[in-house]
């Protein structure tokens, strides 16, 4: 039997598929044996004189398919091990943020962080690289990660003081955010001046004569 339909072969023997078919085969069997005329080959390539060759195909095909399940349920660990790290662990020593907050919860915010920042976790945790040993987003080590401590409160406290003065529907409300401030720089780039409007020929009241009184004023 060619290899590849030994799996399809032993699946539908298996199924149940293949087992009318076996009698069909045993009879027109006899039929060429007591005709003197060839027995038929069935639409695997298998000869209908012996049963034990099919028997046989079926063993190798659940063998063959066995392999392909050990090796189906083996990829999803060995792509694990290869590239995919492992979840970080749940945080503690939150100071800002709730005590109860998951890491489901607070990966979105470090992530609008980062990319309000424009920095990776190393900008303010001990961090190398992802499923690093000695990544530890607890541990405070870091100069930035007390200043962005100070930044959440802050930001905290300007929206509380929002909802709370500014008569408007919470869908209308803007949110203050990291972006606000630092669009994708970790210092906030401050522009410069607007330069000052051109003056008028007129000297105004830096001395000399005064602006003409409108028409209509003054009389």
């Amino acid at each position: 039997m060619p290899a590849p339909f030994v799996p399809a072969y032993a699946a539908a023997r298996f199924a149940g598929i293949v087992q009318p078919h076996l009698k069909d085969i045993r009879r027109d069997h006899g039929r060429a044996a007591s005709s003197g005329r060839p027995a038929r080959v069935d639409p695997f390539g298998v000869s209908a004189t012996s049963e034990e060759v099919i028997m046989k195909a079926f063993r190798q095909g659940m063998a063959v398919l066995g392999i392909a399940a050990l090796a189906g349920l083996a990829a999803p660990a060995a792509a694990q091990e290869r590239g995919t790290p492992p979840p970080p662990p749940e945080p503690h020593n939150l100071q800002v943020l709730p005590k109860s907050t998951t890491t489901q919860q607070i990966l979105p915010i470090m992530r609008n962080v980062s990319q309000a920042l424009g920095v990776n976790c190393g900008y303010c945790h001990q961090w190398t690289g992802p499923g690093a040993a000695g990544n530890d987003f607890a541990v405070d080590v870091k100069p930035t990660k007390a200043v962005a401590r100070v930044m959440m409160q802050m930001t905290n406290e300007i929206n509380q003081k929002l909802r709370a003065n500014i008569n408007k529907p919470a869908d209308q409300l803007t949110q203050v955010t990291c972006i606000t401030c630092h669009r994708g720089e970790a210092i906030p780039k401050v522009p410069p001046p607007a330069p000052p409007a051109p003056r008028g020929n007129g000297r105004g009241a830096e001395g000399g004569a005064a602006a003409p009184a409108p028409q209509g004023q003054g009389r």
